[in-house]
């Protein structure tokens, strides 16, 4: 049994999901309960065996890396371990639920209404559930709320996926542009760009638009806090090569813009172009708010 602290892959050294870190601490917290009910001479009980074989299936998936399965699986162990709670657990833990559903950002149409229903809640009072809520009420609402998860965490899967096929394809266009462009951004001169003036041209002005997401990054995040939610940061290292990827495809973009007249700024000089290409660096907040807002 690995502890919390515990890391198997280089992947969680490296880039550290607080999912994983979640997964390891609950998953751990549950071992030692089994081990209690076990000594008090309860191993026999149906819903204990099956609580016990799900539980060692999401380890075996937690040792393979596979956090979103083994989330699934200790999820369901959860679920089943409910049957060791008295009724004011279970009262608790519907209240709990209750006022999930109410939340504008947590549980939103026909799930909201199904897992009130199942709580028994009043429509006067939808955080309040009714009195003497059933184990297979609590348990059908609980895996209400997992799937809700669930479905979170495969959307931001399929969006880290894309991201990074995006991300990749704009480092390769921008290379290639970079390389064989017809002509310089900036015509500056530099012991730099005497030796290879247009590729380097290009490249500054590249630089230039991560420095405006670097910014913009930092500010953004100074500002929002750690108000963030745990599916997003599933997706973290693939959204921040996305927002760099999308901010030097904006700078270069930008600079295009501009010789070719279509962004007027009047007379525009050298340094004006890398100023242009640093204000473009700052459009990955787009990126961002399109994150936030589809969760």
């Amino acid at each position: 049994m690995s502890t919390p602290e515990n890391s198997s892959s280089w992947q969680r050294k490296l880039f550290p999901e607080l999912s994983i870190e979640r997964l390891n601490i609950s998953h751990f917290r549950l071992e030692g309960q089994l081990q209690q009910l076990a000594s008090q001479e309860k191993a026999a009980d149906p819903w204990l065996v099956e609580t016990r074989r799900l539980h060692d299936e999401a380890h075996k998936y937690i040792e393979l890396d596979n956090s979103e399965a083994a989330w699934c699986l200790h999820k369901a162990a959860l679920c089943e371990f409910m049957a060791s709670w008295d009724s004011d657990q279970r009262q608790r833990h519907a209240k709990q639920l209750a006022i999930e559903a109410c939340a504008e950002d947590k549980i939103k149409g026909w799930r909201r209404n199904a897992l009130q229903a199942m709580l028994n809640c009043d429509k006067s009072k939808p955080d309040e559930p009714g009195n003497g809520i059933t184990l297979g009420q609590l348990q059908s609402a609980q895996r209400l709320v997992d799937e809700q998860q669930n479905n979170e965490h495969h959307k931001l899967t399929i969006l880290r996926l894309r991201l990074w096929w995006l991300a990749m394809s704009t480092i390769i266009i921008l290379t290639l542009w970079s390389l064989l462009a017809p002509f310089p951004a900036i015509t500056a001169s530099s012991p730099l760009l005497k030796e290879c003036h247009s590729a380097c041209s290009w490249l500054l002005v590249i630089g230039a638009s991560l420095l405006g997401a670097v910014i913009s990054g930092f500010t953004s995040t100074l500002s929002a806090g750690i108000k963030q939610r745990i599916p997003v940061e599933r997706a973290q290292t693939a959204i921040v090569l996305g927002r760099f990827a999308l901010s030097a495809a904006s700078g270069v973009a930008s600079v295009l813009l501009l010789h070719s007249g279509l962004l007027n700024l009047g007379a525009v000089n050298d340094y004006g172009m890398l100023g242009v290409a640093v204000a473009a660096g700052f459009s990955e907040r787009f990126l961002m708010k399109a994150l936030l807002g589809s969760n």
